[in-house]
Parts: structure tokens; sequence; C-alpha cells
């Protein structure tokens, strides 16, 4: 009986004493959550001061870069909406015109004529002006607005007074080459002359089937006379609108076109140079925390002897070291 006491005993003890299994395998298992904070606890002057020190860097570093500044201007490039005779607004067909005008602005001419104004070319050469002219084309920048009727400018510079410079002659020059030139306006102006007079033909035919038609048409033909008169006022309104794109192109864009003269740009619109130092302090800051982890998980497995191990089976799996 004393012999089966002494064996119950031993065995309690041999319980108590006997360590928990899933705790030493999650010791085993990598680095635990004390161990993390402890680590990082060790590490938190670093943490800290090096990404602060990256980002106060970059952000010197890009004070140091060239800055860029934007004018921005609008023009409003759609003709005015006339009426015809019968009160139907007229206008030109609005979506050929911001695409023609944006092609002024970016076109040789324009940029040769820009480029002499500014005084940006002091050497006469080809290769000098195709370079120039090439750098000053990158800077400019059209967009058409939602509306369909305006353009936005916006051309870039390192100075912000040369910027509003170049915005100001590339606009005087876009409405030089708009005009015509002088054997093209004479050529308009003729023809502006003849539909005139045909429109003052048509409107004098139209009158007079009116005036029949209000009177009452014998022998039943006042059905031939109604559709005369809707195919005259057909005629007329095709000929107004020639007419009035005739007269948009011979008067070209103004300086009253202008919805907003080109600004004196305040501050640069890059290098974006605070959100560009917080970013790289961020990215170092996690950059510096997984390198800490991935050494505290190293240090761990060197201590237990997990590596060795680790190490002899990936050379037995792949065949190093006998």
């Amino acid at each position: 009986m004393t012999s089966q006491s002494t064996e119950i005993l031993s065995d309690q003890k041999a319980k108590m004493n006997k360590p928990e299994q899933h705790s030493g395998d999650f010791e085993e298992d990598g680095v635990d959550l004390i161990e993390i904070i402890i680590a990082l606890a060790e590490n938190a002057l670093l943490l800290l001061l090096a990404p602060l020190f990256i980002g106060v860097l970059t952000y010197a570093v890009m004070h140091a870069l060239p800055q860029r500044f934007e004018s921005v201007s609008i023009v409003r490039v759609v003709p005015p909406v006339v009426s015809n005779l019968d009160g139907d607004q007229l206008s030109i067909n609005p979506a050929e015109v911001p695409a023609v005008v944006a092609a002024y602005m970016t076109a040789s001419p324009v940029l040769d004529a820009a480029m002499v104004k500014s005084g940006i070319v002091t050497e006469p050469s080809i290769a000098t002006i195709e370079r120039v002219r090439s750098e000053l084309k990158s800077k400019i920048k059209t967009r058409v607005e939602s509306d369909g009727q305006s353009i936005t400018l916006v051309v870039s510079d390192k100075s912000p007074v040369m910027a509003q410079r170049l915005a100001n002659v590339i606009l005087e020059s876009t409405f030089i080459e708009s005009r015509p030139r002088p054997n093209e306006r004479f050529r308009l102006e003729g023809e502006l002359t003849q539909i005139k007079k045909r429109m003052q033909e048509l409107s004098t035919t139209r009158q007079l089937v009116q005036s029949v038609i209000e009177q009452g048409s014998p022998g039943g033909e006042l059905g031939k006379l109604v559709e005369s008169y809707a195919l005259i006022s057909s005629q007329q309104s095709q000929i107004q609108r020639r007419i009035l794109s005739i007269q948009v192109r011979l008067e070209g864009l103004t300086n009253e076109t202008l919805l907003q003269n080109p600004t004196l740009p305040t501050a640069p619109v890059s290098p974006k140079k605070l959100m560009i130092a917080v970013l790289s302090t961020l990215l170092f800051g996690l950059l510096m925390l997984t390198l800490v982890l991935i050494r505290e998980s190293w240090r761990k497995s060197y201590v237990s002897g997990q590596h060795g191990a680790r190490i002899t089976a990936l050379k037995r799996k792949y065949g190093f070291g006998g």
C-alpha cells in the first residue's frame, strides 16, 4: 500500500514539473510579442532618429533642385452666336475651333516668335533654334475646357516672371497667327461679298413667296410655294452660318477673347518638397523597422540553435556538404 502511494505521488510530481509542450513550441517558432516590444524599445532612438534624418536630408535636397512655376491663362475661342431671320441661333461647329487654336499655340511660327520676343535665343544657329524650340514646346500645355468654348494655356518655367512673360508672348503670337494672311484675307473678303449678295437675292425672293402665300395661291399651287419658302429659309441659314465663319476667320483672336490674363505664379508646382520628404521618412522608417525585426528573429534563432539545424537540413535537401 505504501509503495503504491509513493508511485502515485511520484507521477503527480512528474506531471507538475513537466513543462507544457505548446508553450515551448510557441517560443521555438519565432520571436514572441514581448521580445518584439523589447527589441523596439532597445532600438527606439535608431527607429526615430534615422528616418527623421533621412526626411530632413531629402527636404534639403529638394530645395537644391530647380523649381518649376506655372502661369495660367484662359482664352474663349468659340465665336458668338447669331440668329437667322426665323430667330434660330446659328454658330459654326464649336468643336473645330478649340483644336485649331490649340494647334496654333504649339506651332513652329508661334514658338519662333516667342523665342525672339522673350529673348531666350542668343545664338541664331539652326541647331540652337531647334533645341530651344523643342524645350519651349515641352513647357506649354493646352487643355480644352469641359464647356468646349475655351482653352486653358499653362506655361511653365524656372522663373515665375519668365513663365508669365512666355505666356504673354505665346498668346500674342497665337493671336497674330489666327488672322489670315493678305492673300487669304483678299479671298475671304471676296467670298464674303458674293455670299452677302446671294443672301440679299434670297431675302428678296423669300419676301415675294411669303407675299404670295399670304394672298392665297390660285390653282392649288400653295403646297409648292410653301416647299419653296422652306427651301429658301434653309439656304439662308446655311449662308448665314458661312458668313459667320468667314467673319470669325477674318477677325481672328484678340485680347478681348481673354477670359483670364496670364497669372504671375507665387509658389512652385514642383518639386513637392514636403510630400516627398514625408514619404521618404515613412518608407525609411518602415525599412528600419523591418531590419530590426529580422535581426531580432535571427538572433533568437542563433541563440536557440535552430539556425544550425535549418542550414543542415537545407544542405541535405540540395545535396551540399555530403
